[in-house]
């Protein structure tokens, strides 16, 4: 099964002196996941699910108490969570991520660029957060549950990186550094050799 999920602005380090701001920038990201995942899940993994086909009678008490017995809640907070890529259902995937940016070659890595620390933020925003990274926070209109695309980001088996150079005019200091990110998501199961590629359907 392969998917795309993108997002487009700010991308934070996890070195970054301002650490409310991450945490807040993080969620940000995360929040815009959520919205391309469920969008997803409502689209193609409800039949995926076993639920019923749409329009069936009772669809919505089908699908309510589905996303009740699979949605996790985080300690301490008002959140709860429905991951994509599980334990539970024996799923890993593999993550091609494509970093887009208005800067020179070289500018990625290094102490400007800080590429590896930008990564983390990443992956922070795409696995289930924790209290801390929630505190204060609370969970908005059609965020309950909040889907975010893993269970634990050790479920990642295989992750390319790709830097690339944008070439489109700025209009200001600020947007010169922000990001534009592609990831395509690989979702394959553990009951399978090899992972299983073919086990799930592509969408």
């Amino acid at each position: 099964m392969e998917f795309y999920i993108q997002y487009e602005g700010r991308l934070p380090s996890q070195n970054s002196k301002d650490k409310e701001n991450r945490r807040v920038e993080t969620h940000r990201i995360r929040r815009h996941f959520h919205s391309q995942l469920l969008r997803l899940w409502n689209d193609r993994f409800g039949a995926l699910a076993g639920l019923p086909p749409r329009r069936t009678p009772g669809l919505n008490e089908h699908r309510r108490r589905y996303l009740e017995a699979k949605s996790l809640a985080v300690k301490d907070t008002e959140f709860i969570v429905l991951p994509i890529v599980t334990k539970s259902e024996n799923l890993v995937c593999g993550l091609d991520i494509s970093l887009y940016r208005n800067d020179r070659p070289g500018s990625f890595v290094g102490p400007s660029g800080d590429l590896d620390n930008r990564l983390k933020v990443l992956f922070d925003a795409m696995t289930i957060p924790n209290a801390s990274q929630l505190d204060g926070l609370a969970p908005e209109q059609g965020e309950r549950p909040l889907f975010c695309l893993l269970e634990d980001d050790a479920l990642i088996v295989d992750l390319r990186i790709q830097a690339v150079q944008l070439w489109t005019t700025v209009n200001s200091p600020e947007e010169k550094h922000e990001f534009k990110v592609a990831v395509k998501v690989k979702v394959s199961s553990t009951e399978f050799a090899g992972y299983g590629v073919a086990a799930l359907p592509d969408i």
